[in-house]
């Protein structure tokens, strides 16, 4: 999250955060994946994984945070 919200890095993949475990698992339709399932499907972002890892956030909780 530091990496993420506080230093902007755009190529950071939070395997640690559950939250976003769950999510990809649920947008991917994946049944108790490994994390190397989901590090393959974060390839197709490039280098950009923050990008889509903030909007896999959104997708699944949708209230609007101000930041």
């Amino acid at each position: 999250m530091y990496l993420i919200f506080q230093l902007n890095r755009p190529n950071v993949l939070p395997l640690a955060d559950i939250g976003f475990i769950n999510s990809v698992r649920r947008i991917y339709k994946l049944n108790e994946s490994k994390l190397s399932d989901i590090i393959s499907i974060s390839k197709k972002w490039g280098n950009y994984k923050t990008v889509a890892v903030w909007y896999i956030w959104r997708i699944i909780d949708p209230e609007v945070v101000q930041y």
